[in-house]
């Protein structure tokens, strides 16, 4: 009987593990699935459904389309930094040359005096 309690212990957090991996990867919105793909991966694992599970899996996907969203604009911001970062540098060379080339000119102003 022990051993059977084991098992059934070990298959409960395998379960477990599963499902906590499904809901990460949906909220992460790692994988847009269609509407009720949440119940269809929960099904296997032979898990009870929660009452309002379609609420729940509704709620899960609109977590990951934000979670998607939120990535989206990361990466953009990313990348307009980096653009900016760029111009920054390009503004700040122009800037050293045209003091440079200020430079010369005041001293051959200076010499032809």
């Amino acid at each position: 009987a022990a051993g059977a309690d084991d098992h059934g212990a070990d298959t409960q957090r395998a379960n477990d593990d599963r499902l906590l991996a499904l809901l990460n990867e949906m909220a992460r919105g790692d994988r847009p699935e269609p509407t009720g793909a949440w119940e269809a991966r929960v099904e296997p694992l032979r898990l009870p459904l929660p009452p309002r599970a379609q609420e729940l899996g509704a709620a899960v996907e609109l977590c990951g389309e934000v979670w998607r969203e939120v990535r989206a604009e990361a990466e953009a911001k990313r990348q307009l930094q980096a653009q900016l970062l760029g111009e920054l540098g390009r503004i700040q060379e122009r800037s050293e040359r045209q003091y440079q080339e200020s430079s010369v000119l005041m001293q051959r102003l200076m010499h032809a005096k």
